[in-house]
């Protein structure tokens, strides 16, 4: 099990505009997924990889969240509530604020699952020098994706960032929402902020990288991609060929036992 990062940090204060009228009215972590929350599970995968003390932001329906969350996740979730909504960077700036610019914390999106082995998070965090801001987990994509491309260096190290429209390459690695981050080696600030600009900004800084060998990526952030994953997990129930993602919901009880599946 990992025994340095004990802390996670789920991001969940959009205001889901890509999932419809329904995201207007429900957050998108509260989504079920054939039984669970789409929350529920990024908690269970946290805690499946030693983390120990898990936050969440929240501003898009706060109340709906943490009614929610008192309700089912009390004893899993510390809620941080969100005036104003701040970007990537000073979400996580806002948390360090309160808990301190001390340790490494890893973080998650609340509507991705990148899943991997506690093998592979040890080799990520073994990839991390000592004066890294963070180290984002990658994944091997195509061109035409619509996924902005990470130029590297020689040391995995990240140099350039091209946006999706722009990339050129057949295949080439993206940020997959996962990473590591420093707080340590980070410059306190307040507001709002992007994560490659207050966070990992790779111009100023050194910004690790780590491709994971053995993983699977559902990206769920759209209505579109959100029914695709149901639809494909509905399909490896009745096959009984599961993938990595569809195996986790079964060994954790993720997905309602007596689910009709026809």
């Amino acid at each position: 099990m990992n025994h340095e990062v004990t802390k996670g940090f789920i991001l969940a204060a959009g205001k889901g505009t890509r999932m419809g009228p329904v995201g207007e009215f429900l957050p998108k972590p509260l989504w079920p997924l054939l039984g669970k929350t789409l929350l529920e599970i990024q908690v269970q995968f946290l805690k499946s990889l030693g983390i120990k003390e898990i936050f969440i932001n929240v501003f898009h329906q706060a109340d709906q969240f943490e009614q929610f969350i008192g309700e089912v996740l009390a004893d899993e979730l510390k809620v941080i509530r969100e005036k104003e909504l701040l970007d990537v960077g000073g979400a996580i700036h806002n948390l360090a604020n309160q808990i301190g610019y001390e340790e490494k914390i890893l973080i998650l999106n609340s509507d991705t699952f990148f899943t991997f082995k506690d093998s592979e998070f040890k080799k990520m965090l073994l990839a991390m020098d000592e004066q890294d801001t963070c180290c984002l987990g990658t994944i091997e994509m195509t061109k035409g994706s619509g996924y902005t491309e990470l130029v590297l260096d020689d040391h995995l190290k990240l140099k350039k960032l091209i946006k999706s429209h722009d990339v050129k390459n057949d295949k080439y690695f993206t940020y997959s929402g996962t990473s590591i981050v420093n707080l340590r080696n980070l410059t306190p600030r307040q507001g709002v902020s992007s994560f490659f600009d207050s966070v990992c900004d790779y111009q100023k800084t050194s910004v690790a990288t780590y491709p994971f060998k053995d993983s699977e990526y559902w990206d769920l952030g759209t209505l579109e991609k959100y029914f695709a994953g149901l639809y494909r997990i509905t399909s490896e129930l009745i096959s009984e060929n599961h993938s990595q993602f569809t195996k986790f919901l079964l060994e954790n009880k993720l997905i309602h036992q007596d689910l009709p599946v026809l």
